[in-house]
């Protein structure tokens, strides 16, 4: 098995020596026999494997959980980071299922631990079973092909180096090593939607096909193929959109596009607008027929504040005046990572020196000097006399002087986010960072901000 794993791994490019790997682990059978593996393979494969545990607070013997974890990865010799939620309190707070909150928790979790250790990527126990039922919520769900091809083995920044095996493997695995692990008393909750594919559709394709697991898993992977091709042309495609005054404008042109590019492109527009939660596919094939066959001036309401509406020059989308709402402040982990709803991901990490040439860097990301950084500090949206003091800039300016200046559209200006303190600006993302936290040569402990916006994020399963 650990050859198969190592394989697997370097088939896809998950490591590279020297790396920190991070992994997820429960203490059920599938974390279990990953971090055994991680460990076994951490030597061939030149890697530092450390653990993380999260604790969700909704089984009174999760504690046990967390003490299991605790003694293996001292008995291994790898260090691991223990935390705690109150899930079922997050979900009261939040609306949510007990489920959706604690993945929602746990990522968040993973990805802070992740970003305190440096390490390059998470691994996570997601076997072919997993795969299968995945593809198979996401069927009954109407999902296209995008959310057909399912979960990757790679992808930012998570790695599922068991993606090759199944359930009843790596349990055979443990067992031929004496190994105990954690039963989880809520995977046998027949109200947790992925619990009555495991337990009654997954028998009830047995008689159809014994090996139905590998097949519906080699069906994700032939989906993910055709996406990956249909989003390549949809990237080339994207020379459609421009910006309006008001909005994403897609052209007259675009109406000769095959749906399933059009579809994409309109999607895409929407989640670049900050607005595709809510939105179904009647949404989408309702602004096609605008743009393919529609009245000019005719328009259509979409959910998240945002108006659909046929002009001379094409398709344009864009977010009504009244739904502008200021964003913020969410104090930024520092280090780990923080989700801003509506706007994305910022992942920040503390280096014990700045980068030989920080302008190598994408836009996305910026160094910062962490001494003279703003502690605590927040994300959010621009407010009413926000005042910025720009690299090399001999004093501050009205931050909408500069957005004129840079040509920022009106509507775009009240999405862009902004890293600050309780008083300054340090950051205002994609277009300058502040004076006073610049990279000097005296600069030592050095702070580094990678930004994804929302509409990049991947599902995590």
């Amino acid at each position: 098995m650990l050859n198969t794993m190592t394989a697997y791994m370097r088939r896809h490019a998950m490591t590279q020596p020297g790396d920190t790997i991070l992994a997820a682990v429960s203490g059920g059978a599938d974390s279990t026999a990953l971090l055994l593996l991680l460990t076994e393979a951490a030597g061939p494969l030149g890697l530092t494997v450390r653990a993380a545990h999260l604790d969700h607070s909704i089984r009174p013997e999760s504690g046990g959980d967390a003490a299991f974890v605790a003694a293996l990865c001292e008995e291994l010799h790898v260090p691991c980071a223990a935390g705690r939620a109150d899930v079922p309190a997050l979900a009261r707070e939040r609306g949510l299922s007990l489920e959706v909150a604690a993945r929602e928790e746990r990522w968040r979790f993973l990805r802070r631990e992740a970003a305190r250790a440096g390490a390059r990527a998470i691994a996570t126990a997601h076997h072919r079973d997993d795969q299968a039922e995945t593809l198979l919520i996401r069927l009954v769900r109407g999902s296209g092909a995008e959310g057909l091809g399912a979960m990757r083995p790679c992808q930012d920044g998570i790695i599922r180096p068991l993606f090759w095996a199944e359930h009843a493997a790596l349990v055979d695995y443990l067992r031929s090593l004496g190994r105990d692990w954690r039963e989880d008393a809520t995977n046998a909750d027949p109200g947790i939607p992925r619990n009555r594919i495991r337990h009654i559709v997954m028998p009830a394709l047995a008689p159809l096909n014994p090996r139905a697991a590998e097949a519906i898993a080699r069906s994700a992977e032939l989906l993910r193929r055709d996406d990956d091709c249909l989003q390549a042309l949809t990237r080339e495609a994207w020379r459609c959109v421009s910006e309006s005054d008001d909005g994403l404008l897609l052209a007259r042109e675009a109406a000769t596009l095959h749906t399933a590019i059009l579809s994409r492109l309109i999607r895409h527009m929407a989640a670049r607008l900050g607005a595709v939660r809510d939105l179904t596919s009647a949404h989408i094939d309702a602004a096609i027929a605008l743009i393919t066959g529609g009245r000019t001036g005719a328009s259509i309401s979409w959910p998240g504040g945002l108006t659909a509406r046929l002009e001379s020059a094409g398709l344009v989308l864009c977010p009504r005046a009244d739904a502008a709402q200021p964003l913020g402040p969410v104090p930024l982990h520092v280090p780990g990572v923080t989700c801003v709803p509506g706007l994305g991901r910022f992942v920040c990490e503390l280096l014990k020196e700045p980068p030989r040439d920080p302008a190598a860097f994408p836009d996305n990301v910026r160094h910062f000097d962490a001494e003279r950084f703003p502690r605590p500090a927040f994300v959010r949206t621009r407010r009413e006399g926000d005042r910025v003091r720009r690299l090399g800039a001999p004093g501050s300016r009205k931050l909408s002087d500069d957005m004129t200046d840079w040509k920022i559209s009106r509507w775009r200006r009240d999405r862009v986010p902004l890293v600050a303190g309780e008083d300054e600006i340090v950051w205002v993302v994609g277009w300058a960072v502040a004076e006073r936290t610049r990279i000097t040569g005296r600069t030592g402990a050095t702070l580094r901000i990678t930004y994804t916006p929302e509409w990049e994020e991947p599902p995590h399963e």
